[in-house]
């Protein structure tokens, strides 16, 4: 019988895209000079087009708040890069998954007085993955995020309450 969604682990939620790619084993058919067939095509992906850039800059004062999200198709690939000017910041690097509550979230890294990360994301579901970043310091920063990839579009939440 299936857990409900929150009884879950992550492990038991969270689809690995990479299918096991770091087991794999010669089949029958492989030869040589002759590919060994992948489990699981996402590890390579064709697009109709080129990767986009793009970046958004956010200011915020002392205790606010903001959150940027990359909607993704699910396997679909970004790279990232987010400095801080001015101080440091709490963090919530996580995803949203569209098809279960409003509630459900998973959760990829979160840090507390930072003032950057690089890093890339493969969405193990489509949905919105993004960020959530609260200024811990007592002067005013400013964040400035890059994200290069495969995103449908990035939201930017602006300053929250």
């Amino acid at each position: 019988a299936r857990k409900s969604a929150d009884k879950q682990t992550l492990d038991e939620v969270i689809e690995d895209v990479l299918a096991n790619n770091d087991n794999l084993v010669p089949t029958k058919d492989a030869g040589f000079m002759e590919p060994m067939s992948l489990p699981n095509p996402a590890v390579s992906q064709l697009e109709p087009g080129a990767p986009r850039t793009e970046t958004i800059t956010v200011k915020l004062g002392f205790d606010e708040k903001t959150e940027i999200k990359a909607v993704l198709g699910k396997a679909k690939v970004i790279t990232y890069s987010w400095s801080v000017e001015g101080g440091k910041v709490y963090v919530d690097f996580h995803g949203h998954d569209p098809t279960k509550s409003k509630d459900y979230w998973v959760r990829y890294e979160e840090a507390d007085g930072i003032t950057g990360r690089s890093g890339s994301l493969v969405a193990p579901f489509a949905g919105e993955h993004g960020w959530y970043w609260l200024n811990v310091s007592d002067t005013p920063v400013t964040i400035k995020l890059t994200v290069t990839g495969y995103q449908e579009k990035m939201v930017n939440y602006g300053l929250l309450k």
